[in-house]
């Protein structure tokens, strides 16, 4: 898939079905962030006929169906009202700096694979588009408001596939942040604790990482990560 004109194509140029939600903002302020949902419902009509309807104030920029179908409802410089009330990292209000992809989910369902395989598809075709910050769940940014996507989505593997990280760790002090994997190797920054870091492989007692906030990679002793 490619992205064209913050539009969604297949391989062959053909467009993703294209439907136009009356419920949107103004331009993006930045695509840092792609976030990811599940619309709660137990039909492949009622989320699209919902967000289509201007009774319902919501949206999303793309939907994926269980079988892997897909609309797009917003082009991705159009901001959508998916994220609600929302913050992560200092941004307050996520829908402007982000782009949200409704997931058919009744909230208790497995994911089909089909629909991961869709979904990488278009979350690799929209990074390299738009070159994210990260990807996240509606829980993150609306933590004790959302639950979605929930645990049963693979949200570590969608991570690692697209930006080549595993899964996410805090540091618990303030760490050298090394060239290599040992004490004897150069320090080339200090990690102030609290700091997300994502792990790339584990080794002997160390963890490669890749530093969510400045993108540094590099090796931090494990016993400092939670």
């Amino acid at each position: 898939m490619i992205v064209k004109d913050d539009y969604l194509y297949f391989d062959n140029g053909t467009q993703v079905t294209f439907k136009k939600t009356p419920n949107h903002g103004g331009l993006k302020k930045a695509k840092k962030y792609l976030i990811i949902h599940f619309d709660g419902a137990n039909n492949a009509t009622s989320a699209l006929s919902w967000m289509l309807s201007p009774k319902s104030e919501v949206s999303a920029e793309l939907w994926i169906g269980r079988d892997g179908g897909m609309v797009q409802l917003l082009d991705f410089n159009t901001t959508a009202y998916h994220a609600g009330k929302s913050q992560w990292k200092g941004i307050i209000g996520l829908n402007s700096y982000s782009i949200g992809i409704e997931l058919q989910n009744n909230g208790t369902q497995e994911y089909t694979q089909k629909q991961l395989d869709v979904l990488l598809e278009v979350s690799l075709a929209l990074n390299k588009a738009y070159n994210f910050d990260d990807v996240l769940g509606h829980e993150d940014i609306a933590k004790g408001r959302k639950v979605d996507p929930g645990k049963l989505f693979p949200m570590s593997w969608l991570r690692e596939k697209m930006f080549n990280r595993g899964s996410s760790r805090l540091t618990t002090s303030d760490v050298n942040l090394r060239k290599g994997a040992g004490t004897n190797f150069e320090a080339i920054e200090v990690i102030k604790k609290g700091t997300e870091v994502n792990i790339l492989s584990e080794d002997n007692g160390w963890s490669e990482v890749f530093i969510c906030d400045t993108k540094q990679k590099g090796f931090i002793i494990n016993k400092y990560l939670n």
